[in-house]
């Protein structure tokens, strides 16, 4: 894997990795080995980056195998608004996110159809494969095992296929001083004279959608999950639309 998770080489704008050259993407390879792979969630994030992304990959790589992750998309969008809030991106309660102009970006990452058209004029069906995230956490040597089988390589185990990132439990909101004060030397120095009510980073509670926020996520998802059914031949039955 390349030393650098998420390099994003292949996104030629401004805060990806293209303009720095093949050399530079070798570079982030340090060992030999039978495949390689590179990490990069924003490939898949049509919104933000131009359609050129998969152009690039097919011309670096035509024969290139490709994993997309996926997971229960209103899950995701929830699990999007904790990790933002954790941020200091997000500052409005769940059922004023999910219909303001702020949520637009997050609802299209949940769009896995619209992701991966573009794709799809470049690359055959059969180069993809499409584990959820679900099934990877209940049946992890499972899927690894099919994964190893799609890229060509000899299956292993390690201690390190059990760990789980960024888990929204326990994730915390920005504090008052974070909110207020963007610089983190002033932030340090204030700390030690101001009172923990100031300083304190709070815990975010896991949202609990009301049935009107499930309608609306519904109806502008459910659309989405139908074509990616359509497209892939593949039932995602576990998720919850």
């Amino acid at each position: 894997m390349t030393a650098e998770k998420e390099c994003n080489f292949f996104i030629p704008v401004k805060g990806g990795g293209y303009r720095r050259g093949f050399d530079w993407y070798r570079s982030l390879f340090q060992e030999e080995a039978k495949a390689y792979g590179d990490v990069s969630p924003d490939y898949t994030k049509r919104h933000r980056f131009s359609d050129e992304v998969p152009r690039l990959i097919c011309e670096a790589n035509p024969d290139v195998r490709l994993l997309y992750l996926l997971r229960d998309p209103i899950d995701r969008f929830v699990s999007g608004y904790i990790h933002n809030t954790a941020r200091g991106r997000v500052r409005r309660s769940f059922s004023q996110f999910i219909r303001s102009p702020q949520a637009e970006p997050h609802l299209l990452t949940s769009s896995y159809h619209y992701q991966l058209e573009p794709y799809l004029q470049h690359f055959s069906l059969d180069q993809f494969l499409f584990p959820t995230s679900e099934e990877l956490r209940q049946s992890t040597a499972e899927v690894l095992q099919r994964i190893f089988e799609f890229i060509g390589v000899s299956a292993f185990e390690s201690e390190g296929f059990e760990k789980q990132y960024h888990v929204s439990a326990g994730k915390t909101r920005p504090s008052v001083l974070e909110e207020r004060v963007k610089s983190p030397r002033a932030r340090r120095l204030l700390g030690r004279v101001l009172p923990e009510s100031v300083t304190a980073r709070r815990p975010i509670e896991r949202p609990q959608l009301s049935d009107e926020d499930r309608a609306y996520l519904v109806e502008r998802l459910g659309p989405e999950v139908e074509k990616l059914r359509a497209v892939t031949g593949l039932p995602f039955d576990g998720w919850s639309l």
